[in-house]
């Protein structure tokens, strides 16, 4: 792996928590299926083992978790919308 490219401010367990947050109470597998993204590569993310999530799936979380992309990735911002629609 290409260290160049780690973002040394990215707060990966803060992302970790965003993203559960923002799912719950959503299954891993639910979620992953409905937005797209393999379980697998969620459970990374959840595990704040994955560093810094690529763009696109990062989008895709926080599309359909109902939230910010700048919340979920930087945790500026409101958190997930308890009223926004779950497709």
């Amino acid at each position: 792996m290409n260290d160049a490219h780690i973002d040394p401010d990215f707060d990966a367990r803060g992302f970790a928590d965003r993203l559960a947050e923002a799912m719950s109470p959503e299954k891993v597998t639910a979620f992953a299926a409905r937005i797209g993204v393999p379980q697998p590569t969620i459970s990374k993310y959840l595990k704040a083992a994955g560093g810094a999530p690529r763009l696109d799936i990062a989008a895709r979380c926080a599309e359909g978790a109902g939230t910010s992309l700048d919340w979920l990735v930087w945790g500026r911002g409101g958190g997930p919308n308890p009223d926004a629609e779950v497709f």
